[in-house]
């Protein structure tokens, strides 16, 4: 509401009539003009319907009544109608009922009390970072907006609670806030329609990004880890997975909305031949997930699973692999290594029984071969042939001769080394037969 100039002196009269209690600056100016701030008292005062001419109505209001003095302008309200326009109001508490500004303090003044109170949303910049981001962020840029530097300002904020345990048995509530402000700007020359905006400050729009991503990564990313054991899918069973809500994951959302900014979302459409175009910006973002998903997780997921299996199929080189899994599109080599040694010892778990006195022969060998045509070179494989000869084999042969007592080794004690010792003739035979 804007200030309007009032009769000073007529004012003072009505105000010691009314018994108001008006600022000592308008007393010493009364008999002349001067420009003064509406005047807001009396309970029930602040009353948007009963405004007259800019000026809201002024009511009974004794002198010694509780009431407050907003400062810069001056706006006087009782205790009543500071607390429920403050509850009207809710998310703007801070804020003058009646114009609306943001005062610097506000002085509670009762009956034998008086005092100063300052507001944090004037005084203190990370208070309205915090609390209001959508005036930080407009009182950091309104000059940018106006002159048209700044097309856009942007606040990004992530508010969190939870119950924590202190001290003893004591469990308190921790809030936590996360604010990334930045500033968008219009490039008039750009001729591709999704290059018209541009980071008005990019180094500040860095650090506040990465601070928003902190945020997001415990309260997005690893809740989105799934389980440990991952199926190996087809790449049209992980397609449909991720199209169905039973497998689509919050980050899979996350991220399709911030790459095409659509909210709804249509799982049955990108299972349809005839939207093509639509399934790879899908299939795009869920591949960006499991890349995302690969730095908080040991084992590979599906998106590193499906191209393992079709790895296997093909002829690749060691450094295409390399890359792959440095881009965390695939497995590493030891990975792949400890995966082909686990399908070996399953095998053998399945498919071979060997016996506590079975023989057990491993041969292996290399192999090579030349490798014609334009990407010549030289392949080379290690063969193992594993031979196990069983027990009734080895009986048969002539070994393990225990069936019979009498060709069974006899644990029988039948020398002592004491005795073996007096029987040596020379010194040297007993230090050879100690050896």
């Amino acid at each position: 509401m804007q200030n309007r100039r009032v009769d000073v002196s007529r004012h003072h009269a009505d105000a010691v009539r009314r018994r108001i209690s008006v600022p000592s600056k308008w007393r010493r100016a009364a008999g002349g003009r001067q420009e003064a701030p509406a005047v807001v008292a009396a309970s029930d005062c602040y009353n948007p319907d009963a405004v007259v001419r800019g000026v809201p109505r002024l009511k009974q209001l004794g002198e010694e009544d509780e009431h407050f003095v907003l400062r810069p302008c001056n706006h006087i309200l009782c205790t009543l109608c500071a607390f429920k326009s403050q509850v009207e109001r809710c998310s703007l508490p801070q804020r003058c009922p009646v114009c609306a500004g943001y005062p610097e303090s506000c002085v509670y003044v009762g009956k034998d009390a008086r005092q100063e109170v300052p507001n944090k949303a004037s005084n203190s910049i990370e208070y309205t970072r915090v609390n209001i981001p959508q005036l930080c962020v407009y009182e950091q840029h309104k000059d940018g907006l106006k002159k048209g530097d700044v097309t856009q300002a942007v606040a990004l904020t992530i508010n969190t609670v939870e119950i924590r345990s202190g001290d003893g048995n004591r469990r308190y509530y921790h809030r936590d806030t996360v604010t990334s402000m930045f500033a968008l700007r219009k490039d008039r020359d750009a001729k591709d329609k999704n290059r018209l905006l541009h980071f008005a400050n990019p180094a500040q729009a860095f650090i506040e990004m990465q601070a928003f991503g902190a945020a997001l990564h415990a309260t997005v990313l690893k809740p989105s880890l799934e389980a440990e054991l991952l199926p190996i899918l087809s790449p049209r069973e992980l397609l449909e997975l991720r199209c169905s809500m039973e497998g689509r994951r919050v980050l899979d959302a996350l991220l399709y909305g911030m790459a095409t900014g659509e909210v709804e979302f249509d799982g049955e459409k990108f299972l349809r031949r005839d939207v093509q175009d639509d399934q790879r910006q899908f299939c795009s973002t869920i591949a960006a997930a499991d890349l995302l998903l690969q730095n908080v997780r040991d084992k590979p997921g599906s998106l590193q699973l499906l191209l393992f299996t079709l790895m296997e199929k093909q002829r690749l080189t060691r450094n295409f692999s390399d890359l792959l899994s440095a881009f965390r599109l695939a497995p590493s080599r030891a990975y792949a290594h400890s995966d082909q040694i686990q399908k070996v010892l399953d095998n053998s778990k399945h498919g071979l029984k060997i016996g506590p006195r079975d023989l057990v022969i491993l041969l292996f060998d290399n192999v090579g071969f030349k490798v014609l045509g334009r990407q010549a070179g030289y392949d080379q494989y290690t063969i193992f042939n594993v031979v196990i000869i069983t027990e009734a084999q080895l009986k048969s042969a002539g070994f393990y001769r225990d069936d019979d007592a009498s060709n069974r080794i006899s644990r029988k004690r039948r020398h002592t080394w004491r005795d073996r010792i007096k029987n040596v003739s020379t010194d040297e035979e007993k230090h050879s037969s100690q050896g």
